[in-house]
């Protein structure tokens, strides 16, 4: 939770908590531009 995702046909190729370090990490494995997603903290009740 928190964390940056970057997607590639549905598989998860590198997480984080820096957008832009998510975004280098799949542009270093080929995928230009990789779909990024943060995923929200859950909020608590």
């Amino acid at each position: 939770m928190g964390e940056w995702v970057a997607l590639y046909k549905g598989q998860l190729i590198a997480h984080g908590k820096h957008c832009l370090d998510v975004f280098h990490a799949a542009q270093c494995q080929g995928i230009n531009p990789p779909l990024m997603h943060r995923i929200a903290p859950e909020e608590s009740a």
